[in-house]
């Protein structure tokens, strides 16, 4: 086994080179991405990856960041939940790079409200219906009870 780099470590004369990496010994300025792929994120931590994230220019690098982002954020959902609802100037740029993700659940959420509208609706209808037949009712046994009939 060699160390190739602070928490980068290869293991050579098996089958296939392995390569493990230990991402609390590694330096988090130089490998923000792959330290931040952990459940013990800190605020520091989401702050870097973010900011690190916006100033990536060419589009496929966004596009791996932005996976990053996401399974760190799923990771640490409290930590990130916590950070949008606090507002911060950084979580403006975490909305944008989940834009997409909202839009869709917006839309979802749309549907399945009006689905329920539809269902309640249908609800009421059935509630006047049968508040309409338990009114003959009631006007049926009235006309018995005048006739004399028990009911």
């Amino acid at each position: 086994m060699t160390k190739r780099a602070k928490g980068i470590y290869r293991i050579c004369g098996m089958l296939f080179p392995v390569q493990f990496l230990v991402t609390s010994e590694m330096d988090e300025e130089g490998h923000v991405f792959l330290t931040s792929l952990t459940r013990t994120m800190s605020r520091e931590q989401a702050q870097r990856l973010l900011d690190k994230t916006s100033k990536l220019e060419d589009n496929e690098d966004k596009k791996n960041a932005d996976s990053v982002v996401n399974v760190a954020s799923e990771a640490n959902m409290n930590l990130f939940k916590k950070m949008i609802q606090e507002g911060e100037q950084m979580c403006e740029e975490l909305k944008e790079m989940l834009a997409p993700e909202i839009v869709e659940f917006k839309i979802l959420l749309a549907e399945q409200n009006a689905q329920l509208a539809d269902k309640d609706a249908k609800l009421a209808d059935k509630d006047a219906k049968l508040a309409d037949k338990d009114a003959e009712i009631e006007k049926l046994k009235k006309m018995l009870a005048e006739a004399g009939i028990k009911a």
